[in-house]
């Protein structure tokens, strides 16, 4: 079985790609390294230079994934800054911003890189149309509390584990797509 790396601290995404990967016959070791990052609001650009660092630094082919999440009504924001956003504010000031806004559409968009130190770069990105609920509830991360995933009536933060699992993985295709590109030709 053919192994690569996933840099990530998010056992959950790593479980996600990790049973995904097996599907075709791949195996992923979880690993975390401490990486600068790049401060831009193009969650492309940030998973591109995560992952080239990253896969120089190990001297090994990496894969990163790396979420922003784009709020219409508030002009992309908080885009590629989720981590640092989760970190500083709570739901009900995200909830604030949002008081007389209409249009509740957030974008989550996923970006999986595969870099080798040799320079060859393959990306993969994933789009999803969510919206914001307009109370908090739930557990997790302050977007986990007030993003209403699509086929869902409640934030993801009110259901279980598994059933968040299980919708990442139907919808995710990247991971997919991205087994698929490392399997082909062998």
């Amino acid at each position: 079985m053919e192994k690569f790396i996933m840099i990530t601290s998010n056992t959950g995404k790593y479980q996600i790609a990790r049973d995904i990967f097996r599907k075709y016959n791949l195996e992923l070791i979880q690993a975390t390294i401490e990486l600068p990052e790049l401060q831009d609001y193009d969650v492309v650009k940030v998973s591109k230079y995560s992952a080239v660092f990253a896969a120089n630094t190990l001297g090994k082919p990496v894969i990163k994934s790396d979420i922003g999440y784009y709020i219409d009504e508030l002009g992309g924001f908080p885009g590629a800054y989720v981590k640092h956003i989760n970190q500083m504010l709570k739901p009900d000031d995200i909830l604030k911003m949002m008081e007389h806004k209409r249009n509740r559409k957030i974008l989550l968009k996923e970006c999986l890189t595969y870099a080798h130190p040799n320079g060859n770069v393959k990306q993969f990105v994933s789009e999803e149309e969510a919206h914001l609920s307009k109370f908090a509830m739930g557990r997790g991360t302050t977007f986990d509390k007030i993003i209403v995933l699509d086929g869902f009536d409640r934030p993801k933060g009110i259901y279980d584990y598994q059933t968040n699992v299980k919708h990442f993985k139907d919808n995710l295709t990247i991971y997919d797509e991205m087994a698929k590109y490392l399997t082909k030709g062998k």
